[in-house]
């Protein structure tokens, strides 16, 4: 979410704002479930930055040069993260050898979005 702010407040496009907006309040939305699904299991939630935050950081950009990019490169610096992440999803889904529904249920449920968002900002590039 953090990532998607900064992206936020580099971009120049409303749309892609909007796009963005929607996506980081369906981030929230997933944190909340996964923080009450955590809290439920009596499990503690691990604090490791999410595949985008990773990405942006490995990339070293700072802000002021976000600034000046255009909308597509934004997109795709957010396709690229979030490709990550349907990738590590992906693994952890296929590892799974848990007999949780609920948690097997979510994990895809967070994959489709997360290549739904992917498909949303293609639009973009």
């Amino acid at each position: 979410q953090d990532t998607l702010r900064h992206v936020l407040e580099a971009s120049h496009d409303g749309k892609f704002s909007d796009v963005i907006r929607k996506q980081m309040e369906g981030y929230e939305e997933t944190f909340r479930k996964s923080d009450e699904m955590l809290k439920a299991r009596h499990a503690q939630q691990k604090k490791e930055a999410p595949a985008l935050s990773k990405m942006m950081a490995h990339m070293n950009i700072n802000m002021k040069s976000m600034q000046d990019m255009p909308t597509s490169r934004l997109a795709e610096m957010v396709i690229q993260g979030g490709t990550m992440g349907v990738t590590e999803l992906s693994r952890q889904i296929h590892d799974y050898a848990g007999e949780d529904k609920e948690v097997l249920d979510f994990a895809r449920k967070q994959l489709k979005q997360e290549e739904k968002n992917i498909e949303e900002l293609k639009k973009f590039l």
